[in-house]
């Protein structure tokens, strides 16, 4: 290692806040699939869905990670990480509100799921 190079292996304050920042929002995505996983059977029985039905659900928001993960990427090239950020945090919770009114949607859990769940990648 050359003496005279700098120290580049302290993280910076701002660097810092960007990686709890990050680890935040992936927190809250990963707590969702989570949550997800347990209350799948409440969510069989008080919508009636059969197994199949609740596989959708569940492979509906897989395939909403994979989706967005080529639109926010494309659209952090472009425009910039912290929009798309910006933008995938507004449509989480826009989304996460939405599951208040899931009841009165009833046959269509799945347009939800998938919709919130292209909301968190980048």
């Amino acid at each position: 290692m050359n003496p005279a190079a700098p120290d580049t292996t302290a993280a910076t304050p701002e660097q810092r806040r960007l990686l709890a920042a990050g680890m935040l929002c992936y927190g809250f995505d990963a707590l969702d699939f989570m949550m997800l996983a347990m209350a799948m059977p409440l969510l069989i029985a008080e919508w009636h869905l059969t197994l199949g039905e609740a596989g959708l659900l569940g492979t509906a928001g897989m395939i909403g990670v994979g989706l967005s993960g080529l639109v926010l990427g494309w659209y952090s090239d472009r425009h910039g990480r912290r929009r798309a950020l910006l933008a995938s945090v507004v449509v989480f919770a826009v989304f996460t509100a939405a599951i208040a009114f899931a009841h009165r949607c009833a046959g269509r859990p799945a347009r939800s799921r998938w919709c919130k769940s292209t909301a968190m990648k980048e």
